[in-house]
């Protein structure tokens, strides 16, 4: 973001690089797994991570410490129920249920 500052971007296109770079960084992951799928659900979700701690980096007047804590935080809490989701291969079997009395017939 400062090397987007530098070039004369604003804050808009220095939080959308963020997004963009982070979320590439982290979509590495499902491809390591070699599952296309799971790599661009990684590069979606945390390349809106990325923006809003983007956000959070300008509104802390440039600091990387209240996102480092950030991400540290969802590492912490978020990120072992994913992982054992994975690992017992729940990820791909998770569907949306519809709340509607049709839907709770068929059920």
């Amino acid at each position: 973001m400062n090397w987007l500052m530098a070039q004369g971007h604003g804050a808009v296109v220095q939080v959308l690089g963020a997004g963009l770079l982070f979320g590439a960084i982290h979509g590495v992951w499902g491809l390591m797994g070699k599952s296309f799928r799971a790599a661009i659900g990684a590069t979606v979700a945390t390349g809106f991570l990325g923006m809003m701690l983007g956000i959070v980096f300008l509104l802390a007047g440039r600091s990387l410490a209240p996102c480092i804590v950030a991400h540290f935080a969802i590492n912490l809490l978020i990120e072992p129920g994913l992982v054992l989701a994975a690992t017992r291969g729940e990820m791909g079997s998770l569907r949306v249920r519809h709340a509607t009395p049709i839907a709770q017939a068929n059920q």
